[in-house]
């Protein structure tokens, strides 16, 4: 074993000054020294779990967080026999790919949801699903809902904004809370493409004390684009390394937007740019082949459901930055962080005691830098 050790470390004190000498390290993705904390998440704990449907089910998380999952339609509930009817706990639900409706008086009273997604799956939302939720702000129904029962949103009071496309059945239905508004998507997440060329770049990934490379591909026509925000919406590649644009069209990219790369289980690293500031809701939501992620300081909004149901990732961030919050990832995910080429003890500057550090270590007299 000591053997392997002292292997390791004379690998790694030659590959540190090659980067001092030389600056070849690409500081995107990984880093020169890599200063590595790993803590156990306060990742949600399943604390409650049960059947709404036939082949319908659902789980609710200890943050709040109810996932309706399955095919087929949830039962219609009569008042009070919903599982969720006056839980005060639910703050948030997704319904899953598959699920087609809402069942009757599915969420009345929970008066502390505030987030609703509901699936392209859903034809049908049933009566008075939404009934008394008076911290829902929003929600966005798709086309795919054909079907809106009487009082759905009734006493709603806080709900203020209706994201819909035009000529919709939710654009039609006239039961809203008087102060809601329309927002159509039809005008605000439009996909925009290019027919640049694809571009090709090496990048260089350092995981523990192993690099290798990967030859990772970026085509802007992968991505759905809403231009008027900066905002990633969609991607449909297979690639198992995602390069992420700084701009799409021009436009630069500020965001990585709800369900952007949604049950995507191709993707096995992602390198956000310098510019994003935003990573959203359910960003990566069931990514379950996720594992690297490199995330730049220029990010100061990274939401805790973000990276919900993917399997433990290595972060790669900047030390204090928004990123560098362990309770964001999944349970027992890893944070490592990057510092500029050859600043090997991470004080903003490359000078000797740099070079003595890294004597140090090679001589054995610090056992880890």
């Amino acid at each position: 074993m000591r053997g392997v050790g002292e292997m390791k470390r004379k690998i790694l004190s030659m590959f540190l000054a090659t980067v001092m000498m030389f600056g070849t390290f690409d500081v995107t993705y990984g880093a020169t020294i890599e200063n590595t904390v790993t803590t156990q998440s306060t990742s949600a704990t399943i604390v409650k779990s049960g059947k709404c449907g036939d082949n319908v089910t659902y789980t609710l998380d200890s943050d709040g967080l109810l996932t309706i999952s399955g095919s087929g339609d949830m039962f219609k509930f009569g008042i009070g026999d919903s599982p969720f009817w006056n839980n005060s706990d639910i703050k948030k639900v997704v319904i899953d790919e598959g699920v087609t409706n809402i069942g009757y008086e599915a969420f009345r009273a929970c008066s502390n949801l505030a987030s609703i997604k509901v699936s392209n799956s859903v034809t049908s939302i049933g009566h008075s699903v939404f009934y008394n939720c008076v911290c829902l702000t929003s929600i966005t129904i798709p086309k795919s809902v054909t079907s809106i029962g009487s009082v759905a949103f009734e006493y709603c009071s806080n709900l203020n904004t209706i994201y819909c496309y035009k000529n919709s059945t939710a654009d039609t239905y006239t039961s809203y809370p008087v102060a809601a508004t329309k927002v159509y998507l039809d005008d605000v997440t439009t996909t925009e493409s290019t027919t640049e060329s694809t571009s090709v770049t090496e990048t260089t990934t350092v995981t523990s004390t192993e690099t290798t490379t990967e030859t990772t591909t970026t085509v802007e026509n992968l991505f759905s684009f809403n231009s008027s925000t900066g905002t990633i919406t969609g991607y449909s590649g297979s690639e198992k390394v995602v390069n992420i644009p700084s701009n799409i069209g021009g436009i630069y990219v500020k965001a990585i937007g709800e369900n952007a790369f949604k049950n995507n289980t191709d993707i096995e690293t992602v390198i956000i740019p310098e510019g994003v500031n935003s990573i959203e809701d359910f960003a990566f939501y069931k990514c379950t082949g996720l594992k690297y992620v490199s995330i730049p300081e220029s990010v100061t909004s990274v939401s805790e459901d973000s990276f919900y149901r993917c399997s433990a990732l290595n972060i790669t961030c900047k030390k204090g930055s928004t990123a560098d919050n362990i309770s964001l990832y999944p349970s027992g995910s890893t944070i490592v962080y990057y510092v500029e080429k050859g600043d090997i003890n991470g004080d903003g500057s490359i000078d000797m005691r740099d070079v003595i550090l890294l004597m140090k270590y090679v001589t054995g007299k610090v056992s880890e830098i």
